[in-house]
């Protein structure tokens, strides 16, 4: 084959694959392409992820606005839901208005140091009667049909405790008015030494009240119209004359003649062993065995069958 016939060829073959080539849309021109929902894209491209990308991004915004919208109302329920009356005032040294603040709080709750700055202190140590509110609490739970005590002769107490991390937390118990003043002073004295009380809410929020429940929580707390554990007569605490304080650190042990004993609550068994140290720990150089001690309380710790958590104190003979 000559040159020029070989040239004459390869002009041919590249015309031809031109023509193919433009035959083909491979020019980069496309036909938009119509979708279901009627929007267009384009084949090839990532046209069509972006539109619908938008269309969600849209979507989403509507739906976190609505679900925006329906948590606003749901925590103005909460709020609302939350609100307490605030019951007859019995002693504080702060104004009402001020109680009024800090009752808005639960029991249970942190306060921050600013806040309690802000309220005033004394504000958050209160006595009052039982009220409404308070009684549909106990109802049935820590104050039974048949209870010894008049519920006038009940007092509701509010305080602050520190927990071990330096937490300050709303505290809240049930006592008679015999104690009231007493106990009420001995929190405040506790809460500025730093004294840890892990954990101080009425009983009624337990099943059934059960003190087991509560005291293996925890939980410090005072009248509860029952029975002593393991026995079938009223314990002092059906009285409102007595108090457990800490009471998984600091559990009943009940010595049987055979040398064995039951530990209440049970998880308070590793701290059946007084001779190990631990935190929340009551024993005689304790602050808190020396401030109810003083204040004439008799302490449970020193029985034979020791209930470390333990302090009551009997009504004074009319």
């Amino acid at each position: 084959m000559n040159r020029k016939k070989y040239d004459c060829m390869n002009v041919l073959f590249y015309v031809l694959l031109c023509c193919l080539f433009f035959s083909t849309g491979c020019s980069g021109k496309r036909e938009p392409i119509s979708s279901e929902d009627g929007t267009s894209s384009f084949s090839g491209r990532e046209d069509n992820v972006i539109v619908h990308v938008e269309e969600e991004e849209e979507t989403e915004t509507e739906e976190t606005g609505k679900g925006m919208e329906e948590e606003k109302e749901e925590t103005e329920a909460v709020k609302e839901e939350r609100k307490k009356p605030l019951p007859e005032i019995v002693s504080t040294a702060s104004d009402a208005s001020f109680v009024a603040l800090a009752y808005a709080f639960d029991a249970g709750d942190i306060v921050e140091p600013e806040t309690v700055e802000g309220i005033g202190e004394d504000a958050f140590f209160v006595q009052m009667m039982i009220d409404e509110y308070l009684f549909q609490r106990m109802n049935g739970k820590t104050y039974k049909e048949d209870s010894a005590v008049p519920l006038a002769d009940l007092r509701y107490l509010r305080v602050l405790h520190c927990d071990l991390d330096g937490n300050n937390h709303v505290g809240e118990l049930v006592c008679h008015k015999s104690v009231s003043d007493d106990i009420l002073t001995i929190f405040q004295k506790l809460y500025h030494a730093g004294y840890p009380i892990e954990k101080m809410i009425l009983c009624d929020e337990y099943e059934n009240a059960d003190i087991l429940l509560s005291s293996a929580d925890n939980n410090t707390a005072a009248f509860n119209d029952r029975n002593t554990v393991g026995k079938t007569t009223k314990s002092l605490h059906a009285q409102g004359i007595a108090i457990d304080i800490n009471p998984l650190y600091n559990p009943y042990i009940m010595k049987h003649g055979d040398g064995s004993y039951e530990c209440a609550p049970e998880n308070g068994e590793p701290y059946a062993d007084r001779s190990k140290d631990f935190p929340y720990k009551i024993d005689s150089n304790d602050l808190c065995y020396k401030l109810f001690t003083e204040a004439g309380f008799t302490w449970g710790g020193i029985w034979n069958s020791p209930d470390y958590m333990h302090f009551f104190r009997k009504p004074m003979a009319q």
